[in-house]
């Protein structure tokens, strides 16, 4: 018996489904139609002759092992969420090295960062750990997106240029929008970033922010801006700059003391260590980085 159903009674969730069943249900018919040169657009109908049983149930019997494969192979499709996973990986040696991929558009890793990319007609995937900077070349029918490793976060575009900070040791992760515009997803949550914005991905949760001209670093020209800056800005600008840098020691509560204060320093290609001595001298406080964490103190 079939029921009527009033379509504006089906909740947006409801109708995800449904389109998500019906996605499957072509993808398993075109593994059959592959694996039996059937033609794709033929009925999904098949007429069994109504004599010679034996040989209709043979024929039954491989059509419903080819389903069996298809419903198979859609399901057990892995994901490319790893570098490993990706046809071209590779871990970048030097600094701020600088290539191109083969659809033209231009990435700069910071050293360290692991990097892999996989390419197909219909999309181009990027899986990264540590920090690269993206000039992604414009095309609308491939989107380009950027899988963050362990963090269960991916960024969409289809042309535009960002900065992707996914160091490993920080507890989190996110996107510098440097222009057009950026979709950022996780598995509980989706925002969507314009040029002067960026997010910050702690677990499943989005945090996003506007980029003060008054506290802008660019990390693949190293420069970085501090001018108009309070503390707590510049260490968030620093955490950027140097990837190095996998936490924040503040005990003294120091960038909330002297949040009042601030800065008017401007670098260019500076090193770190020129970097901290500066903006100790202009906090009146020391700024030190002890391998791993930056920290605060008087």
């Amino acid at each position: 018996m079939k029921k009527s159903i009033d379509i504006d009674q089906i909740s947006p969730a409801d109708l995800k489904v449904l389109a998500e069943i019906k996605k499957r249900k072509e993808d398993v018919w075109g593994n059959i139609c592959k694996q039996t040169c059937i033609d794709v657009n033929s009925p999904k109908t098949v007429v069994m002759p109504k004599r010679h049983w034996g040989w209709s149930a043979g024929i039954a019997a491989a059509l419903a092992a080819v389903l069996a494969l298809g419903v198979f192979v859609f399901v057990q499709s892995p994901k490319i969420d790893t570098v490993e996973k990706c046809s071209h990986s590779f871990a970048a040696t030097n600094d701020r090295s600088v290539g191109m991929l083969e659809d033209a558009s231009v990435v700069c890793l910071a050293q360290g960062t692991a990097f892999g990319y996989e390419f197909t007609e219909d999309e181009r995937i990027v899986v990264m750990k540590g920090l690269a900077s993206f000039d992604v070349k414009r095309d609308e029918n491939r989107p380009f997106i950027v899988r963050l490793q362990d963090r269960g976060a991916e960024i969409t575009v289809l042309g535009t240029s960002f900065v992707v900070e996914n160091v490993d040791g920080r507890d989190k992760c996110g996107v510098r929008v440097k222009s057009g515009n950026v979709r950022l997803t996780t598995p509980l949550e989706t925002v969507d970033l314009k040029y002067g914005e960026r997010a910050i991905v702690s677990g499943t949760a989005i945090e996003k922010r506007a980029i003060r001209e008054t506290a802008n670093g660019d990390w693949a020209a190293d420069k970085l801006d501090l001018r108009g800056a309070t503390l707590g800005e510049v260490v968030d600008e620093l955490m950027s700059l140097y990837p190095e840098i996998k936490r924040v020691k503040d005990s003294e509560n120091l960038v909330e003391e002297k949040r009042d204060i601030l800065v008017t320093s401007k670098f260019e290609k500076e090193t770190m260590d020129k970097v901290l001595k500066e903006l100790s001298l202009h906090y009146g406080i020391k700024i030190e980085f002890d391998g791993e964490s930056l920290i605060l103190s008087r």
